[in-house]
């Protein structure tokens, strides 16, 4: 006969199983392949223990704490690998994607599962100078190459408005990456949710001058000064950069 506690603890295993299910998908797709960004990182300084509250003071309830490579989850009662749902920003380095900040801004609301866009894993966390530190989608891109993170979003402009578009002919990738723009852009400047950048087609980020020719039939790239919209309607970032690799 089947207990409530042995049907309890099947379910809790199904939880957990479909959790690293998804988690392991994640890693494998890569980190910019998060689906919830948000309006900038929350990045740790020192590696001690990190509260997420429910609201934005002392007196709330822990939904999660960060520990070390793990996040506990108090509500559900379960652990999630913390490089599996946090925002890779920087060669192994993750950080929380923030979603709001408190009216003082000495709170951050942000989410500990980054493929969530439904707010079921968010929580708010306290700016401690010592511990923590926040940095905004238009300070971490501002010296960042950078590409599109969705093709459909590629477009350029002769000015930082809707109304000035501007067709570049970008070169399509080979090998692995076939009909795939080949380009990287470099920041210029921002003003609001527009960004100046230099334009390189194919891209010689990863110095591959000796293969244009082979590639291409070109002897170097081609670079173009453009304007692009790299925010959203909602601050989230259209753009996003190489934390590891080319």
């Amino acid at each position: 006969m089947v207990t409530r506690a042995y049907t309890g603890q099947i379910l809790r295993f199904a939880v957990i199983l479909v959790v690293l299910i998804c988690a392991s998908h994640h890693v494998v797709q890569g980190s910019y392949r998060c689906t919830e960004y948000g309006v900038g990182i929350l990045g740790l300084k020192k590696s001690l223990p990190v509260g997420i509250l429910k609201r934005p003071n002392l007196s709330s309830d822990t939904v999660a704490v960060l520990l070390g490579d793990t996040i506990q989850v108090l509500s559900i009662d379960i652990t999630l690998v913390s490089y599996w749902v946090m925002l890779e920003y920087g060669y192994e380095i993750v950080g929380f994607p923030v979603l709001d900040f408190s009216d003082d801004t000495t709170w951050v609301k942000i989410t500990y599962n980054c493929n969530d866009t439904l707010e079921k894993f968010a929580g708010w966390v306290r700016v401690d100078e010592k511990v923590t530190f926040v940095k905004t989608w238009p300070q971490i891109l501002a010296d960042k190459p950078l590409f599109f993170r969705e093709k459909e979003d590629i477009r350029f402009f002769s000015a930082p408005n809707l109304n000035s578009p501007l067709r570049i002919e970008l070169f399509e990738g080979h090998g692995s990456r076939p009909k795939h723009p080949d380009y990287i852009m470099y920041p210029q400047r921002i003003m609001g949710s527009w960004m100046e950048v230099i334009v390189e087609t194919p891209s010689n980020y990863c110095g591959r001058n000796g293969w244009f020719r082979k590639l291409y039939g070109i002897e170097k790239s081609q670079q173009y000064r453009a304007w692009i919209n790299f925010l959203d309607r909602r601050n989230r970032p259209r753009v996003f950069f190489y934390t590891r690799g080319c």
